[in-house]
């Protein structure tokens, strides 16, 4: 088995654990307020890792202001087959599309 199937392997399983269990900490602030305590992910693809861009938005006077470009993240349950099971998985679209092309091994 090669480091990167072994990655990926270890990757996927703790995903899936990790999705499955849920142990809820001491009560925050917000929530002795009465506000709901979601907690934002980071926006990140979480096989290949792809976050946002930095890049500049150039007016007509050549002013540059600074602007990102979002990684376009989807929720997509994929078969794992060395686990048996569907994972839910928060990926982007680049890397589902070479998943599609070459197996969820070869990303």
């Amino acid at each position: 088995m090669h480091l990167r199937d072994l990655f990926l392997t270890c990757l996927l399983l703790w995903i899936a654990l990790a999705s499955s269990f849920y142990l809820p900490g001491p009560p925050s602030i917000s929530a002795k307020i009465g506000r709901s305590s979601l907690v934002m992910r980071e926006r990140k693809c979480d096989i290949a890792g792809t976050r946002r861009n930095k890049a500049n938005t150039v007016s007509k006077s050549n002013v540059h202001t600074r602007k990102f470009q979002l990684v376009n993240l989807q929720y997509r349950k994929l078969w794992w087959p060395e686990g048996n099971c569907f994972v839910r998985i928060r990926i982007s679209t680049r890397t589902l599309k070479t998943i599609k092309k070459n197996g969820l091994h070869a990303t």
